[in-house]
């Protein structure tokens, strides 16, 4: 039985948040020392905390701006991981980025060993800051929220999910359930403290020179100029869910069927420990006689992203990639199993999902597949024709687009079209 290889850091960090937690803010209340819900001046140095994982750093890039634009003349740090550090990097919002050495994605041996050395270090580092205001991005890790009280900042905003114990150590807790998308989720953090976010567009900035390259990549291949659509395969997902796919056959089947009743152009992107899939797929292509191009682990992120610009269509799991694609602009199909697509799904009304709409989705188990009533994903067994349908209208609509002279997206609406059904 395959189970989340976090799965065990992720108990030991909810059950000793909620008694440290508690005791901690405990002690810090009756010393009066635990801080101000309101800030009582413009903060002049700001740390906000992200460790996971690519695509919720995607997705919290609209409340970058709304705290750049609310406080322009306060150095806002980043604290985030190996996981987020790539997107983080490209933003004009920051004015520094600082790595916690920590995957998270490789079992509860690097949390005890490489992750408390990280914390030890990162703890004596931030101290000395005398940072005004912390925001706590992360909505999986209790133990961010021990980092931002260990800072002494007064004022420290995070989230507050039922069960975990974490507004023991927060002035702002902010409320985390229900069905909104996690754009809105994450905005709630700067609104808790007067944000403007009224901007919730997203975007992520690619150089013309790495625009020219994509351009020119493409055009050397034959990509280009020939009517056909290029069509992006990521087949892959994080290394903690790697579990977690639509099966490979079904890639190869619609990318096949999409190459044979519009000739589309197939190019296969991802991390590059997504290189065995790729290759698989791409030699299963090769028995349909179709040509895909392979670039994962091929690529920069900045690279990756202007291709995915220049496509017609992105088809992935529920997955980082999915993100950045639709940020790029680039009509994205996801294929989702066990989460929630209302909270998860791709960002902007151009975008689908098609998933199964089974009783029991979306999963409350996630990762913990020994609890899972139907013990096979079941959530995963999306039709390929369901799946093809929905390429081909999407495709449709873009020549549409096309002919019209416009490529406009519908960046910073929270609506998904989400296909259900269990046919």
């Amino acid at each position: 039985m395959q189970r989340q290889v976090n799965a065990p850091t992720k108990f030991l960090d909810k059950w000793f948040g909620q008694v440290v937690g508690r005791v901690l803010g405990g002690v810090a209340r009756l010393l009066g020392r635990f801080g101000n819900p309101h800030l009582t001046d413009s903060p002049r140095q700001i740390l906000l905390i992200k460790f996971c994982c690519m695509g919720d750093a995607v997705l919290v890039i609209p409340s970058l701006r709304a705290l750049r634009t609310t406080f322009p003349n306060a150095h806002i740090t980043m604290l985030c991981t190996p996981r987020t550090v790539a997107i983080f990097k490209e933003s004009g919002d920051l004015d520094e980025v600082k790595l916690f050495q920590l995957t998270g994605s490789r079992g509860i041996g690097e949390f005890l060993t490489a992750g408390v050395s990280a914390l030890v270090e990162t703890l004596w580092s931030l101290r000395s800051r005398k940072f005004d205001l912390v925001v706590d991005f992360d909505n999986y890790y209790n133990w961010t929220t021990f980092i931002g009280f260990a800072t002494g900042a007064p004022t420290r905003v995070g989230f507050d999910p039922p069960g975990q114990g974490r507004r023991f150590l927060l002035t702002n807790p902010v409320r985390y359930d229900g069905d909104r998308h996690m754009v809105e989720f994450y905005l709630d953090l700067p609104r808790a403290i007067g944000a403007d976010t009224i901007d919730k567009s997203i975007e992520l900035p690619v150089s013309p020179e790495t625009e020219r390259w994509a351009l020119e990549y493409l055009a050397n291949r034959g990509l280009q100029g020939d009517g056909k659509p290029v069509v992006i395969l990521s087949p892959g997902r994080s290394e903690a869910w790697h579990f977690i796919r639509w099966a490979e056959e079904n890639f190869v089947a619609t990318a096949a069927g999409l190459h044979a009743r519009h000739g589309a152009h197939v190019l296969l992107m991802g991390g590059s420990a997504e290189a065995a899939i790729a290759e698989r797929i791409a030699a299963m292509l090769a028995a349909w006689n179709v040509v895909a191009i392979n670039l994962v682990g091929q690529t920069s992120l900045p690279q990756s992203e202007a291709v995915m610009k220049c496509a017609d269509l992105l088809i992935c799991n529920d997955s980082g990639p999915m993100h950045i694609g639709a940020a790029m602009g680039t009509p994205t199909l996801a294929v989702f199993g066990p989460a929630n697509p209302a909270r998860w799904g791709p960002y902007g009304a151009e975008h689908r999902v098609v998933r199964l709409d089974l009783d029991c989705s979306p999963c409350l188990f996630m990762g913990k597949l020994d609890k899972c009533p139907r013990q096979l994903l079941e959530c995963l067994q999306v039709p390929v024709a369901r799946v093809m349908a929905a390429a081909e209208e999407m495709l449709e609509r873009r020549r549409a687009h096309a002919a019209q002279g416009s490529n406009r997206r519908d960046a910073g609406h929270a609506v998904i079209r989400i296909d259900g059904g269990l046919h």
